[in-house]
């Protein structure tokens, strides 16, 4: 597809978005049409698109903050977490290293997949929370003019943050509390094989699943479906 014609795509949305008028459907094209066109051409129209993803999010009305301030607060839960691990070691209490495996699972997973956004070159618009849990909200213009290779692997690297918390705290219980060392080490394999599950089913095509919704909502569904795109344009 021609850059102009990408171009009309993009500006029909936006025009629709002002005009309150917008109905689902016409992002969606844009998106497969834009995905299989070259880079070159999803480079030039990156702020547009930007722009047009954040106005179609933003109807929703998320309570939103600067991304920089999001992550330092992600930041910040990660350091309580570890505190509460130091703690949790010395003195062997068992509830303290289980608050810190819940602290580190909720703060790890968005600290480390925001961050390797930053360092694969893919960035953020606004910080927000979705159903009490901690977001970060593409933008979208530098996530689509990436290669398949790396929003995949922003994705894969979504899948870690939980499970490493499991897996750290529930290694470091094991002396004082074997039990709680027990569930957590379960948790931790558990939890990555619910996620290869998912990634297996994005990348047959399955698209949901009973009782869970859309497979792309989740981290691995996501890297799962770019995965089976990249090999369908490849």
């Amino acid at each position: 597809m021609e850059a102009g014609d990408l171009a009309a795509q993009l500006a029909e949305i936006e025009t629709a978005l002002d005009a309150e008028s917008y109905r689902p459907g016409p992002w969606e094209r844009f998106l497969r049409d834009a995905r299989s066109a070259p880079e070159e051409q999803r480079r030039a129209l990156e702020a547009a698109i930007t722009r047009v993803g954040d106005k179609l999010h933003l109807r929703k009305q998320p309570r939103t903050l600067p991304p920089e301030v999001g992550l330092a607060l992600e930041a910040l839960g990660a350091c309580a977490g570890l505190i509460l691990l130091a703690a949790g070691a010395a003195t062997g209490a068992a509830w303290i290293l289980g608050s810190a495996a819940a602290v580190l699972a909720v703060a790890l997973q968005p600290l480390l997949k925001t961050s390797m956004g930053l360092a694969l070159g893919i960035h953020y618009s606004y910080a927000y929370l979705w159903k009490g849990e901690p977001r970060f909200k593409l933008q979208f213009g530098s996530y689509l003019a990436a290669p398949v290779r790396r929003r995949a692997l922003l994705h894969l690297s979504g899948t870690l943050g939980t499970p490493l918390a499991w897996l750290v705290v529930g290694s470091v219980a094991r002396p004082s509390s074997p039990t709680l060392a027990s569930v957590l080490l379960w948790l931790f394999a558990g939890h990555l094989l619910f996620q290869a599950v998912l990634f297996g089913l994005a990348v047959a095509g399955v698209q949901r699943i009973p009782f869970f919704g859309p497979l792309r909502l989740t981290s691995p569904g996501a890297a799962g479906w770019e995965v089976r795109a990249g090999l369908a344009w490849s």
